[in-house]
């Protein structure tokens, strides 16, 4: 396996999906993994014995007016539901059709079509991040 760097925010899948936290500033092939409620797991990205997959970058989850690609460069734009019951409910929408809304069916979007990776920045996005 070759040897990946990923980027802190990252999110990968081991054994089970979790985060980058933190590059070892002094060994950067020394990641620390944060998973649910379980604390930090650390990997080495180049230890042949682990199996390690990049499942969606930094800049996820997605926040309204994102446009992103999958593995297969296919176009996804995240919205907001516009039902008043569930303003704040997120949805993404491929250019094929497919709908997944909700945080749990975001991370479903990125085990069907994953990997995921932010082509245009939405302007909830430019504005929280100050323009990016």
């Amino acid at each position: 396996m070759s040897q990946r760097m990923y980027r802190e925010g990252d999110r990968v899948t081991l054994t089970i999906p979790g985060v980058i936290a933190q590059i070892d500033p002094e060994d950067a092939a020394r990641h620390h993994l944060r998973y649910g409620d379980q604390g930090l797991v650390h990997f080495r990205t180049d230890d042949n014995s682990i199996d390690h997959v990049l499942m969606a970058t930094a800049d996820w989850p997605p926040l309204p007016g994102d446009i992103w690609l999958d593995r297969n460069r296919k176009r996804w734009l995240c919205q907001v539901e516009t039902d008043p019951d569930r303003p704040d409910l997120i949805i993404l929408t491929s250019e094929f059709g497919s709908t997944y809304s909700g945080e749990r069916r975001l991370m479903e979007a990125v085990r069907d079509h994953g990997t995921f990776h932010l082509e245009i920045p939405g302007r909830a996005r430019l504005e929280r991040e100050g323009g990016r």
